[in-house]
């Protein structure tokens, strides 16, 4: 089993992404790759965390025609890739081109991203709030058979029910905005629905996207160390 921590390596170079990969060791399974280390430096990046014997996680959002993110999946089967992410708001036709294709990586759709809040939707046109917009984003998800939902913590009671109701209980939850110390995002963070590890692990996250907190701790081991003790004191206490 994969454990739940996923690094988020927000970094502007190959080498510091590559240098604190090999800091963390065996501690974390899966990576995430965002757009600017992807854009930068393409499969190379991917192919030298593979050979680390770690998954990679693109988190690239793909957005665009149904036909055009079928082909962009499609050229990603030649990288060995362990998920990518989609706009569920692409829609039905664009999600179920992308699920069945034979050969891919697995299709996890972005709902709401965590730096929007009901305020921030409002502005965009939207009539509701977040945690609606997620429902319904997530049960066109569901609907196309994607293998898991990237949002908030806050709105990860709904979507166990929603995976319930849909008879998909083994689509998993991948949960961003991940912040230590009482959830409290510092000064200049442009996460907005944010939570502590613990909680959202209790709430039923299946993988939790940490960048910011390990990136700018003074000893990023030990804070990885720090988070997965927490959460299995708290398993313990809760027995």
């Amino acid at each position: 089993m994969l454990k739940p921590v996923i690094a988020a390596l927000d970094v502007n170079t190959e080498a510091e992404a590559l240098r604190i990969a090999d800091l963390l060791g065996g501690r974390i399974d899966v990576y995430k790759v965002g757009p600017v280390l992807f854009y930068k430096y393409g499969r190379k990046i991917i192919d030298e965390l593979n050979r680390r014997g770690k998954k990679v996680f693109l988190d690239v959002k793909l957005y665009d025609i149904p036909n055009t993110v079928k082909i962009a999946v499609e050229t990603l089967q030649e990288i060995d890739i362990y998920a990518v992410t989609v706009h569920l708001s692409g829609g039905e036709e664009m999600l179920k081109k992308v699920t069945s294709l034979k050969r891919r990586p697995l299709i996890w759709g972005v709902s709401v991203l965590t730096s929007f809040d009901d305020s921030a939707l409002k502005t965009l046109g939207f009539s509701c709030g977040a945690a609606d917009q997620v429902d319904r984003l997530v049960k066109i998800g569901l609907k196309n058979n994607v293998d898991g939902i990237v949002s908030s913590a806050h709105e990860l009671e709904n979507i166990n029910k929603l995976k319930k109701e849909c008879g998909k209980t083994g689509v998993k939850c991948i949960v961003p905005g991940i912040r230590l110390h009482g959830g409290i995002s510092p000064a200049g963070d442009d996460q907005k629905r944010v939570m502590t590890p613990t909680r959202a692990i209790k709430m039923g996250a299946d993988f939790l996207v940490i960048g910011r907190p390990i990136l700018e701790s003074k000893d990023p081991v030990k804070t990885v160390e720090e988070i997965y003790e927490e959460m299995e004191m708290r398993g313990e206490s809760e027995r």
